[in-house]
């Protein structure tokens, strides 16, 4: 292969990998929040419908994203529910990993892995959904 051929080649690559690292990064800083949750659906098998959690099984809830690394693509996350019936505080803690595109979001609980598809994030809401715990769930929330 000619230098001339290798440059091209090199280059050609540069503008995809920048893309997409872009992509991550946009992502990333828009997910760094503290998300109040206004909808918990959880799609039930037996019935084959979405049921909404909150108010149901949970008063209220918040996901946080935060300390995202983009040299390793990981950050930290925590879910915090409150237990409609007990009035205690349920929370579950972990490490969260974006796909290059940052469509995808792969959370890390107790050596588990659960993928969540990035719906939406906006500037103010986020739509998620994906397998949590072995359930189906949506989320949605806004911005604190």
């Amino acid at each position: 292969m000619n230098i001339l051929t290798r440059q091209f080649m090199l280059f050609s690559f540069c503008p995809m990998f920048l893309l997409s690292c872009s992509e991550e990064r946009k992502v990333s800083k828009k997910m760094d929040a503290i998300w109040t949750i206004t909808s918990y659906m959880v799609f039930n098998e037996t019935t084959s419908e979405d049921v909404e959690f909150l108010g149901l099984h949970f008063n209220n809830g918040t996901f946080e994203f935060n300390n995202y690394d983009l040299s390793s693509s990981m950050g930290d996350f925590d879910l915090i529910l409150e237990d409609a019936i007990m009035g205690e505080k349920i929370t579950t803690d972990g490490t969260f990993m974006l796909s290059e595109d940052g469509e995808e979001v792969t959370l890390f609980i107790d050596d588990a892995e659960d993928n969540i598809s990035m719906v939406d994030v906006g500037k103010d809401k986020i739509k998620i959904e994906g397998i949590l715990d072995g359930a189906l769930v949506k989320i949605e929330g806004e911005k604190r």
